[in-house]
């Protein structure tokens, strides 16, 4: 938690303990400036999410420039669909490396949390296993989640995969 609360006091954030101890539970009291920004590719995304959902309450425009070899791409993507859903501006080079984010008002919107692919990935690789259906509920075909690629690893050992109806049969 140190880096991502380290970057969030960078941006001009307020941030306590709520009980005193440097430890969560925390309380974000916003402030943030914005400007710009710099953050490693390989540390955990749900840091870069969190800075990326805190920054549209910022004062200005914040550019988060992630350095190195992005590890968690799907998870940013998917952050920044929800962002525009909710109505926050945004741009971002071709390979995600540098994300500017406006300042903005979230509003609200309706949106649709689709089944988990890491967790149908173990039902997936068990059933390459054994002859027989599996059917993935609330599985979207068009998700941003990387590890729907478990789907596509699957097929190349020779695994019928029916993505239409959300039904892999083997």
């Amino acid at each position: 938690m140190e880096p991502l609360l380290n970057s969030l006091v960078e941006l001009g954030g307020n941030i306590t303990s709520v009980h005193m101890n440097g430890k969560a539970p925390f309380i974000n009291w916003g402030g943030y400036i914005g400007g710009e920004y710099e953050i490693e590719g390989n540390i955990s995304s749900q840091f870069i999410t969190a800075i990326l959902f805190a920054v549209p309450l910022a004062k200005k425009s914040t550019t988060v420039k992630i350095k190195g070899e992005i590890l968690s791409l799907s998870y940013i993507r998917q952050a920044l669909e929800v962002l525009a859903i909710a109505g926050i501006k945004f741009k971002h080079n071709e390979n995600f490396s540098q994300i500017t984010v406006f300042p903005g008002e979230y509003s609200p919107a309706e949106y649709i949390i689709t089944g988990d692919y890491t967790s149908c990935s173990y039902l997936v690789a068990v059933a390459t296993l054994f002859p027989c259906d599996l059917t993935l509920k609330n599985i979207n075909s068009k998700s941003l989640q990387g590890e729907q690629a478990i789907l596509a690893f699957v097929e190349e050992m020779g695994v019928e995969v029916i993505r239409n109806d959300q039904k892999k049969r083997n």
